[in-house]
This record gives structure tokens, sequence and C-alpha cells, in this order.
């Protein structure tokens, strides 16, 4: 039996192991009752609509923890972020920093998703303003301008890491 911990992303096949692991959230906090998640319901919003997503962290083969997080947007700070709604640790596990050990493996999945991104945004700037450069020699348009048109196309163009959320998993 080693004490290497390592991590997971929840898949599909994961919505009952999801649900076990909140009821034991509800349980730890003797709220069992208002519970009305299900299986499926974690299915639907999370591998369906992806509107979260699941960590897990394994020991020996076995889940012994798990993090329920989802991604957001703030206003003040213009910025987007990560938001961790549960961090469960099966109660025969703790102490032991498995806790800590989801919290920082979230941070650091969050950093490498905000790289890709921004590595994907400047790629993205550099390739449209190419575009426009070609387009705009050709045409006898001044090329200076297919570097604001390339910063307009960036600006207006949806984030291009939006769609490696739920693909990028590390």
């Amino acid at each position: 039996m080693s004490d290497e911990l390592t991590f997971r992303f929840a898949e599909r096949k994961d919505s009952e192991l999801i649900f076990d692991f909140i009821m034991g959230i509800a349980k730890y906090e003797k709220m069992e009752d208002e519970v009305v998640n299900t299986p499926e319901l974690i299915e639907k919003w999370l591998f369906d609509e992806h509107r979260a997503e699941v960590i897990f962290a394994v020991l020996d083969g076995r889940e012994v923890g798990f993090e329920l997080f989802f991604y957001n947007y703030s206003t003040f700070v213009g910025r987007p972020g990560i938001h961790l709604e549960d961090l469960f640790v099966l109660p025969e596990f703790r102490g032991r920093g498995f806790g800590k050990a989801l919290f920082k493996k979230l941070a650091k999945t969050g950093k490498q998703i905000v790289g890709i991104t921004f590595v994907q945004s400047i790629g993205t700037f550099i390739f449209v303003s190419l575009v426009f450069g070609i387009v705009f020699l050709l045409s006898g348009i001044p090329i200076y301008l297919g570097l604001i048109f390339g910063g307009i196309a960036l600006a207006t163009a949806p984030a291009p890491a939006l769609s490696i959320v739920n693909e990028y998993h590390t």
C-alpha cells in the first residue's frame, strides 16, 4: 500500500460516485434530508451541460476525496476564475493533507487553463493580423491596419480556451 495520492477528473460513469460524495458532505453537515440531487441530475449538469467539474483524489485505486468546481467571471476584477463549491475527504482519510492537495490541484489546473487561454489568444491575434495584413497588402491598404483589425477580432471573438475547459484534463 503506497501513500502516493493521484488525481483524476470525473467521467460520466462516476455520477453515482459523485452523488455518494455529496451525500457524505450532507451526512457530515447533518443535512441528508435536504439533498434533492440525484445521479441523473449530476450526469445531466456535469456531463451533458458541462456546468461544473469534479476532480477526485485517488489513493491506491480508491477515490478518497473530491472537489466540485465551476468557472466564473469576476465583474470587479475583470477576469475569469474558479469557484470551489465543495471539497470533501472521506473521514477515514482526513488529517493526511489530502484536502490541501486537492485544493493545490485545483489551483494548478486553473493556472494551466488561464495559461492556455493566453497562448491561444496571442496565437489567434497573430494569425488574424497576418491574414488581414496579407489581404490589405494585396489591396493597397496600409498593413498596420491588419494589427488593428486583428485586435478587434480578438476582442470580439469568444475566448479560445472556452472549448478546452471540458477537454483539458491534467
